[in-house]
């Protein structure tokens, strides 16, 4: 660190830049080695994946018909590619089916996985996918290729970006040791400058910038805090004559006085009273015109304590007139020297005087009043009862002597500690007004409600040291609050009399809800059966199983399999409401791919699309990673892009996905269909609730879809929104946490 602190600033500049070109190119080395690596297994695992799809989708039938030899046939087709050397098929009973080898890659064993997934093996990439046909699993199919050609071409291109990194780090040498002395040269002269002015103090000395790039732009810097810096330091001494003018215009008199009690200065009012120049004040001793022997004391004392500031009425005696002056002391310059500012307060005096008078007189009338006054002497222990305070106890006042254990010995028991624990606290912490309600007794044994409120008076350390009250009697309103209480409480005991009844209704009403969700749920399970039979045999008499069919009975036949769907659907959807309301449906938490989640939903919804002038699109970033219910994230975007669908003749339905935020992933399905109006958007999400209830309706539905999608979302601790312009088209945007906790999960 110390070597490098020495080295001259070209030999830093060329450091400099030699390491940017450096790490800049050893940055975009790797990323594109990054990149190279990451294509290599993007589109190997993609022409993978690719193969085993249409592999499992061409030997469907043969898994079905378990035609074993059209399997293998199907599989030998893979001698077209390259780099694929293996095949297997395993039916649902986890048997061999069928298996293809490339020469020389025969005799591998295969170890079997019940998983999709994909596994890299050192140079073979395996992939494993079900087949399935309508949801019932036929088989799982095998793919594995060799990548060792892919391979030696990724090592050449690594090999090809080092050699040019090298080569860029020589040309940067080079160009480096050129470059620098165009910098280095321009700030020379620019530190020279700077040092001359630090030498001599002369701020109108200025660089003339040699070029318009950041190097000028500091001489240019430089010069202006050069020009700032001439035009603040004549501005200071603008300043202090500024100060001094206003000081002098000051009213009250105003002196600098330092440790040694000897004046710095004074203003213009305190010269004029010893009829002086100020100058002369400059330098000689306190008192030397002899100042008030109080304020010499003030200022000695001041000097010899701690305080920071000060304060103190001063008498003084000028012209044969009496004054007063509030004196206000302020240290400064490490406790070295004090300023001190004279006020007049004399008039100020003489108006205390009279407010004291006027207070007297006001006393004589809150006497006359029908409130008690009572005065506290914190430091004296003394108190101060008023004839009226004695009156309202039923006694005159010489019956009851001025003492606070009077007071204490007529609280009431069951208050009495409490109250006086109250006013010490009070006596402790003054703030505010302290109002309190107690019980006195009267002289005639009976007990008086008192309504008591006190304000301390402090010193300036803010300890108290008197205390001002008044009691006014307010039986008659206790009394009469009294029985107020015993007519609300009697009130309350019917209200909860009545509340019982309720929670009874409300039991009931809450059984009879679960068990509608009961027997919803158990019959939508009943139904489910018989309609996957239609659904399946209808399938196989399409599929001429049974013999040829004509075309009107294909017709026939696929209208009653497409409403069998339809039925199925609508109870697989009654069947998760009724879960969700019963508290019965449970979370598969899994890590998944948002990407090939959508790319599923659009290929089953493909079919949709029959007949209508629809593209369906999807653009999802493929590294969103969700931790959610795969499955109910997939029936939620199902049941919008239907609806998308059904609802839209012509046009584009869209799926976009994307991070909202850090552990946010917003998906839209939009649309170019009929919209919505303004007025049916409050219809949304509600349960059987369609925007056209008529009759005649155009479109077929229940109303379940969107309030099932509203209720998995929240379940999964989302939520789902709507816009739409009627005419035009609509949007749904569901904004998902990225991971969903486990203790979300209802049973």
């Amino acid at each position: 660190m110390m070597k490098d602190k020495k080295s001259s600033i070209k030999t830093k500049l060329i450091l400099m830049q030699l390491l940017t070109a450096s790490v800049v190119m050893a940055v975009f080395a790797i990323y594109i080695i990054y990149n190279q690596w990451k294509d290599y297994r993007n589109v190997t695992a993609k022409q993978l994946i690719s193969a085993a799809r249409l592999l499992a989708a061409n030997t469907k039938s043969s898994l079905q018909f378990l035609d074993k030899r059209d399997a293998e046939r199907i599989l030998s087709s893979l001698e077209t590619e390259r780099d694929i050397v293996n095949a297997w098929i395993y039916d649902s009973a986890g048997n061999l089916f069928a298996t293809y080898g490339k020469k020389g890659y025969r005799d591998y064993t295969f170890t079997k996985d019940p998983q999709e997934q994909i596994q890299f093996f050192k140079r073979y990439i395996t992939v494993s996918t079900k087949i399935t046909d309508d949801g019932e699993l036929l088989g799982t199919l095998y793919v594995r290729l060799d990548t060792s050609e892919r391979r030696n071409s990724l090592l050449h291109n690594i090999l090809t970006v080092i050699l040019a990194l090298f080569i860029g780090i020589v040309i940067a040498s080079v160009l480096a040791a050129l470059i620098q002395k165009r910098i280095s040269d321009p700030i020379l002269l620019l530190t020279d400058k700077i040092e001359q002015v630090t030498r001599t103090g002369n701020y109108t000395v200025r660089v003339k910038p040699q070029s318009n790039d950041e190097i000028g732009r500091l001489s240019v810097g430089f010069n202006k805090m050069m020009e700032q810096i001439q035009s603040r330091t004549e501005s200071l001494d603008n300043a202090k004559e500024q100060l001094q003018t206003i000081l002098d215009a000051v009213p009250g008199t105003i002196s600098w006085i330092d440790s040694d009690l000897r004046y710095l200065g004074v203003n213009r009012s305190l010269a004029k009273v010893f009829n002086v120049k100020q100058e002369e004040f400059v330098g000689k001793r306190l008192g030397f015109m002899g100042s008030s022997p109080e304020f010499v004391q003030f200022v000695k004392e001041f000097f010899g304590s701690e305080n920071k500031q000060a304060y103190q009425e001063i008498n003084a005696i000028a012209n044969g007139k009496k004054y007063t002056h509030l004196i206000i002391g302020q240290k400064y310059g490490n406790n070295k020297a004090a300023v001190f500012i004279g006020i007049d307060i004399t008039k100020i005096k003489e108006a205390e005087e009279a407010i004291k008078r006027s207070e007297e007189r006001l006393s004589l009338v809150v006497e006359a009043s029908n409130t008690g006054i009572w005065d506290y002497d914190v430091l004296n222990d003394t108190v101060y009862f008023s004839p009226r305070w004695k009156a309202i106890l039923g006694y005159t006042d010489n019956e009851i002597e001025n003492t606070l254990q009077e007071w204490e010995k007529r609280l009431h028991p069951d208050e009495k500690n409490k109250i006086i624990r109250k006013f010490n606290d009070f006596i402790e912490n003054p703030e505010g007004l302290l109002t309190l309600e107690y019980r006195l007794r009267h002289k005639d044994g009976s007990y008086r409600w008192v309504s008591d409120r006190s304000a301390a008076l402090t010193d300036d350390q803010g300890k108290t040291y008197r205390i001002l009250g008044s009691i006014a009697d307010i039986t008659e309103r206790k009394q009469a609050e009294e029985a107020l209480r015993e007519a609300r409480d009697s009130l309350e005991i019917k209200v909860a009399e009545r509340t019982k009844e309720l929670e009874k209704a409300n039991e009931k009403l809450k059984e009879l809800d679960r068990l509608k969700s009961m027997f919803l749920a158990s019959m939508s399970h009943e139904l489910r059966t018989p309609l996957n039979s239609i659904i399946g045999f209808t399938g196989l008499l399409l599929m001429g199983m049974a013999g040829e069919l004509n075309e009107e009975q294909k017709k026939q036949l696929s209208m009653v399999k497409n409403s069998a769907k339809h039925l199925l659907n609508l109870i697989n959807d009654i069947l998760d409401i009724s879960k969700i309301e019963a508290g019965r449906i449970d979370l598969d938490i899994t890590e998944f791919s948002l990407k090939e989640l959508v790319d599923e939903v659009v290929e089953e919804s493909s079919s949709l699309l029959v007949g209508k002038s629809i593209r369906l699109e999807a653009d999802v970033d493929e590294q969103i990673k969700m931790t959610s219910d795969r499955r109910r994230v997939k029936q939620i975007l199902i049941n919008l892009v239907s609806n998308a669908i059904k609802f839209t003749d012509e046009g584009l339905v869209s799926i976009t996905g994307k991070y909202l935020a850090s552990d946010k992933v917003e998906i839209s399905v939009s649309d170019t269909g009929i919209g919505i109006k303004k007025e049916d958007m409050k219809k949304l999400f509600k349960p059987f609730q369609q925007l056209d209830m008529s009759s005649s309706k155009k479109y077929e539905g229940t109303g379940l879809g969107l309030h099932l999608c509203y209720r998995l979302t929240e379940l999964l601790g989302g939520t789902i929104t709507a816009k739409s312009e009627f005419g035009k088209g609509s949007v749904f945007t569901i904004i998902l946490t990225k991971v969903v906790q486990s203790d979300r999960t209802e049973r």
